[in-house]
């Protein structure tokens, strides 16, 4: 193989690589805010742990993070992201034994303050350590993006406990299939000077 092919193919693979979208990584993460739900089972600095790799919500001797409606964490991206070629997000995670909630909603906010907690993860599902869904921006505008989090919308008051390890989005499959389609064309163009 001539160099000039080997560099179109490493950065074609070097793209394909990074079509998903790193959100957060979860190292020495550190909420911008905390929104509280309405018992006294609030997440906060106090039901979390920043480490050097993961970022948990759980009882830390205290307070007990409860999976009440409205207990949340948010982050604020650098700017305003375009996030509608997006159809997929995965959260890499694990469940901790005391949990007793259900579900847990990925938060999203736009340039508008329009928020939605459509997304939801089964913790259930949790048993591999990874789950993706389907990007649902019911109510948002998927061009302006500016915030993103992880919320409970439980109304039973369960205890909540969860690892989080790495959240990231995915575009559509038309994505891809352009970034393979300009490897073609790099080939096909090399083969032409070539020849």
């Amino acid at each position: 193989m001539k160099p000039a092919f080997l560099v179109l193919a490493l950065a074609a693979i070097t793209s394909a690589a990074s079509a998903q979208t790193v959100v957060s990584d979860f190292s020495n993460f550190v909420p911008d805010e905390y929104s509280a739900g309405l018992d006294g089972g609030a997440w906060s600095a106090d039901t979390a742990s920043s480490g050097p790799d993961t970022f948990t919500i759980g009882d830390f001797g205290q307070g007990l993070p409860s999976g009440n409606a409205g207990n949340r964490f948010v982050s604020f991206l650098p700017g305003v992201q375009d996030w509608s070629s997006f159809t997929s997000v995965t959260l890499h995670g694990s469940v901790l034994p005391t949990n007793e909630t259900p579900f847990l909603y990925l938060y999203l906010e736009d340039a508008n303050f329009s928020s939605s907690t459509w997304n939801e993860f089964n913790l259930a599902n949790f048993a591999d350590g990874v789950e993706t869904i389907t990007l649902d921006f019911m109510g948002l505008d998927p061009t302006q993006i500016t915030a993103w989090g992880f919320a409970v919308l439980d109304q039973q008051l369960p205890q909540f406990g969860f690892t989080f390890d790495q959240l990231t989005v995915v575009p559509e499959p038309a994505t891809y299939a352009a970034m393979f389609a300009a490897l073609a064309l790099g080939v096909v163009v090399y083969r032409r000077r070539r020849g």
